[in-house]
């Protein structure tokens, strides 16, 4: 073979190489590019790498372009705001599931205070849950003129909340009647009229969280020192006056509180982490 004629052969291997094997090496380098980019976006994400592996310090690669940086902050996770504590406690049931009327009563003022309403905003706020709580723990039923619903008499404490810091003070006695308004209503003829609470017929879930919250009034204090509601002993004209103020400022959520069933009252009134 002539000289000449080798050469043009010899080229034409070259071009062969070339147009064979310059492919595969760009394929190879855009590989190594994708792999590079989503090792870099695992890692900001994978909580299971150790901190070993993260700390590796990474091969030079040159000045980062605004797709990589986009990239990585779209990735990178936002630190929550960190919860609050629950800020009432729930008191316990004897029987959660067959609950006594006390225990429906309290559930409903509950229900009632710890939302941001007109009637929560006239006791002080969601704060007032730990007066509700002290003063449903010393209900005791007795028998009493078939007039009065709850009667407190005696010395009285003077307490602070420890989860909201509200003062309060409590009776040393709190007597619910048995023959009163909260348990009773009028279904005979021949008997002596139980009164009504405001307008609501006795022995009704409307009259009983009304009477809570008519005697919650006497225990919570508010911020220029005063009782939310005087003191009315015997005075059934003012004790009168002070029930219509609780269903003036509460007469929507009392109205409203039918709508609610036990069971789903429970399950918000659960305090839990954020509320």
């Amino acid at each position: 073979m002539e000289f000449g004629q080798s050469l043009s052969f010899l080229n034409a291997c070259v071009a062969i190489g070339f147009t064979v094997f310059a492919p595969l090496a760009s394929y190879q380098r855009q590989a190594y590019g994708a792999d590079r980019e989503t090792t870099v976006s695992s890692e900001k994400n994978d909580p299971k790498k150790s901190s070993a592996e993260n700390n590796e310090t990474p091969a030079a690669t040159g000045p980062k372009s605004k797709k990589d940086e986009s990239r990585l902050e779209e990735v990178t996770p936002v630190a929550s705001a960190a919860p609050e504590a629950p800020r009432w406690n729930l008191l316990p049931f004897a029987d959660s599931k067959k609950p006594s009327l006390i225990e429906k009563a309290y559930l409903d003022a509950l229900t009632i205070l710890k939302e941001d309403n007109s009637c929560s905003r006239f006791f002080g706020g969601s704060s007032a849950i730990g007066g509700l709580n002290e003063l449903v723990r010393r209900l005791t039923p007795t028998h009493l003129d078939r007039l009065i619903a709850v009667r407190m008499k005696g010395e009285t404490s003077p307490v602070r909340d420890y989860l909201t810091g509200r003062p309060f003070r409590l009776f040393q006695k709190t007597e619910v009647n048995l023959s009163g308004p909260f348990f009773r209503g009028n279904t005979s003829l021949y008997e002596a009229r139980i009164p009504f609470i405001g307008s609501f017929p006795p022995n009704t879930r409307e009259a009983r969280v009304t009477i809570l919250l008519h005697e919650l009034g006497h225990v919570l204090s508010t911020a220029d020192k005063q009782w939310v509601l005087p003191d009315d002993g015997n005075d059934v004209s003012l004790s009168r006056k002070n029930t219509e103020r609780v269903i003036d400022a509460c007469r929507d959520q009392i109205t409203q509180i039918g709508h609610l069933s036990f069971e789903r009252e429970l399950i918000g009134a659960r305090p839990t982490v954020g509320q």
